[in-house]
């Protein structure tokens, strides 16, 4: 029974992912394009088609996960019991009293030290990965990044990677269907144009996070500047659909086609040839950065120096906290450029 009904699911999928190739090619020749769809965009469309219910219950499922466990940080913060976190960190702070206090000689205060401090890292790392773990892997999976195998994480990426070649399949289709109206429904039409491009916007925007692994940061920073590059190249489209003409949404069709075409092969740094791309400035979008790092920085600070007052630290432990919690939060949103940009910070919440 099981299986009649998997192979039932199984067939309705590839009738349907039969249904949107024929759409593809069908548009493909009402826009006059020289091309066909590829293997690999026929394919994508087949993956998507598949995956994509699965993928959104997954998504949901790690949604929760990330929520239920939102407020772990703050319970293991407040928690005062024998073997908790605030119980083994007043411990070792005695303790290294205790050592500064009665070390015979410099010797032994150095090795008490160093093991103190080894005590508190290790104390550190245990507690901020059950704090924090569940958290980050949540909104990670659930966005799509690539890494650690989890299950449902294979779907979830095969879906993100193939749902912008769907977009573009769905854009193409909207374009397909301008090619010789007129008047109101033209209107219509290209109104709907707009709208799928938009969230065909939004998924290139977010391409970097197909880019996974630690060494690939320099890839993913590129990939990241050309989504934004084509992301300004796709609004000047969608800005002008109400003056174009059959050809010139030809030649919008024609563009789309070559990203889906491009993105299938990996190149989400090469979406788009750069000759086609106007030098747009991101100054806007890196203020609006710059002030959301500042405001989590804020936050932050506000956070340790309440957690140094509730644990009973010297009040000179609170500038630590603060010029730590801005250091940490630099390096979260801008990697190796944050060394660049902490002074910057610092001048906008006054510190």
């Amino acid at each position: 029974m099981h299986n009649k009904l998997q192979q039932r699911l199984r067939k309705k999928h590839n009738d349907q992912a039969n249904a949107e190739i024929a759409k593809l090619q069908e548009s493909i020749s009402k826009l006059s394009l020289n091309e066909t769809a590829s293997l690999r965009v026929r394919n994508s469309l087949r993956i998507h088609e598949h995956h994509w219910k699965k993928s959104s219950v997954i998504t949901r499922l790690y949604g929760l996960l990330a929520g239920f466990w939102f407020t772990m940080p703050a319970v293991i913060t407040l928690d005062s019991r024998p073997g908790s976190m605030r119980d083994i960190l007043g411990k070792l702070l005695n303790a290294a009293d205790y050592t500064i206090q009665h070390a015979a000689n410099s010797a032994d205060l150095v090795t008490g030290i160093l093991r103190i401090a080894l005590g508190l890292a290790l104390v550190i790392i245990y507690y901020s990965t059950v704090s924090f773990g569940p958290i980050i892997l949540g909104f990670r999976v659930g966005l799509g990044f690539p890494g650690i195998r989890v299950p449902g994480r294979k779907i979830v990426t095969s879906c993100h990677k193939s749902q912008l070649v769907y977009l573009c399949f769905i854009v193409l289709s909207a374009c397909a269907d301008v090619i010789g109206s007129t008047g109101r429904k033209r209107s219509q039409l290209l109104q709907a144009v707009a709208t799928k491009i938009r969230l065909l916007r939004g998924s290139v925007r977010t391409r970097h996070r197909s880019v996974g692994g630690f060494s690939q940061h320099r890839r993913r920073g590129r990939v990241k500047s050309h989504a934004l590059r084509v992301d300004a190249y796709l609004r000047d489209f969608e800005e002008s659909l109400e003056e174009m003409t059959d050809s010139q949404i030809r030649e919008v069709g024609e563009a789309i086609l070559g990203i889906a075409e491009r993105c299938t092969n990996d190149q989400y740094g090469n979406m788009v040839a750069d000759e086609k791309l106007s030098e747009s400035s991101s100054s806007e979008r890196e203020s609006i950065r710059l002030l959301s790092t500042a405001l989590a920085a804020c936050c932050v600070s506000v956070v340790s120096v309440y957690a140094v007052n509730l644990l009973g630290l010297p009040s000179s432990a609170e500038a630590i906290a603060i010029a730590a919690s801005i250091l940490v939060t630099t390096i979260v949103s801008y990697g190796r450029k944050a060394a660049g940009k902490i002074e910057n910070i610092r001048k906008l919440i006054g510190s």
